[in-house]
Order: structure tokens, then C-alpha cells, then sequence
């Protein structure tokens, strides 16, 4: 049974191992509202949030590697591995939480929408690549959470302004294919509520990230 501290580690062990490449990723998917409910400008105690089970993070359209190790390398030397054939999904301790799935924002022919896609510089790695993924990737801010194992220690990752994932998540959500659409949609509908659920301080959060947005 997957339990809160848990897979906040699994998600910090994660975040680590990649830690040469966390300025270049945006983290995405079912952590963004819990992130920012625990450690974000919108931090409510006691705010409750639906746990999620992976890391989804997003490659920007190049990620030149220069001096660092390739991605593949450096998850392998710490014991993740690809599950399944497409590169996209790699796993440790998958029970605990320790599940990555790689994203990028389609580019390119409608039909190659939701497919795998190399990674340039990055071999053996592969992004799906998803429309209506831009808003998530264009509008970001750092929140500072707490490193794994004992001290003080933080780390610094990259997620999508609050408003910008409730966005995508409303635009998406009936947008669902495969045959855990509606999991999948439920899930989302799920967010949402938890972010609307927390009070004040996140509709006040809300509101100031839409301005932003809009007066981009």
C-alpha cells in the first residue's frame, strides 16, 4: 500500500537521480497540485490532495547534453529501467512510486500526436509527445521541496503556476483515449476538486496566475 511519505520519497529519490538535468525539465501530472498545496505560494495545512504513483516530466524541444552523462546512463547506474519497449517509461521500485513517464509538447503532423518520439542527444530515451502540453511547459515557477533522507537539505523543481495546470486539466480531461480513459479522467476532475477543495489561498493563487497569464 502506497502511503503519502512514501512516494513524497520516491519522488524525491526521482528528482535527484536527475538532478543534473532538472533545470532543463518541467514536472507535470498529479504532483503539480500536491506541491503546491504543501510547499507553493498556495500551501494550505492540512490541505488534502490525491496521491499519484509516477513522475511525469517534460523535455523542452532540445536538451543538448554537453558535458553531462545521457539521461539513460544515469538512471541505469542508479537502477531504473524501461519498462515496456518504448523508452518513454523507466522504473525502480515501481510499488513505491518510483515510476518516471518522459513528455514533450507535440510538434509536427496531427497523426504523429501521442506517439513516442526520440530525444535528441539523448539516446535510448523517448518522449510522448502530446498536444495542449504547451500551457504547462510556457507558464512554470520553482518550488523548493524537501531532499530524501535526513537534514535540511531541498531541492529545486520546475512545475507548471497552479493556474496553468487546472487549465490543461479542464481542456483535457473529456479528451481521454485508451481503455482507462475514464480513470484517467476521473483523475483529473480529481485535481481539480482538491485544488478547489484547499480554500482561499489557492483561489487567491488562482487568480494572480491568470493575470499573469493573461498579461503575457
Amino acid at each position: 500500500m502506497q502511503n503519502r511519505t512514501e512516494l513524497e520519497a520516491a519522488l524525491g529519490t526521482i528528482l535527484e537521480t536527475l538532478g543534473a538535468y532538472l533545470e532543463d525539465l518541467v514536472l507535470v501530472g498529479g504532483w503539480v497540485p500536491y506541491l503546491h498545496l504543501a510547499y507553493g505560494r498556495a500551501a494550505v495545512e492540512g490541505a488534502r490532495t490525491s496521491l499519484t504513483g509516477e513522475a511525469d516530466l517534460v523535455f523542452p524541444a532540445a536538451l543538448a547534453r554537453r558535458e553531462r552523462l545521457p539521461i539513460a546512463e544515469i538512471l541505469e547506474t542508479a537502477g531504473f529501467r524501461p519498462i515496456g519497449g518504448s523508452g518513454v517509461v523507466w522504473g525502480r521500485d515501481v510499488e513505491r512510486g518510483e515510476k518516471i513517464e518522459f513528455l514533450r509538447t507535440h510538434h509536427g503532423p496531427l497523426l504523429r500526436s501521442g506517439s513516442p518520439i526520440e530525444v535528441e542527444d539523448q539516446p535510448r530515451v523517448r518522449a510522448l509527445s502530446l498536444e495542449r502540453l504547451w500551457i504547462q511547459e510556457a507558464f512554470t515557477e520553482e518550488i523548493l521541496i524537501p531532499a530524501p533522507g535526513e537534514g535540511s537539505r531541498h531541492l529545486s523543481v520546475r512545475v507548471p503556476l497552479l493556474a496553468a495546470f487546472a487549465l490543461n486539466k479542464a481542456n483535457t480531461f473529456d479528451l481521454r483515449g485508451g481503455a482507462d480513459r475514464e480513470v484517467k479522467a476521473g483523475k483529473d476532475l480529481l485535481y481539480l476538486r482538491d485544488i478547489m477543495a484547499a480554500g482561499e489561498e489557492a483561489h487567491a493563487v488562482l487568480e494572480e496566475d491568470l493575470g499573469r497569464m493573461a498579461g503575457s
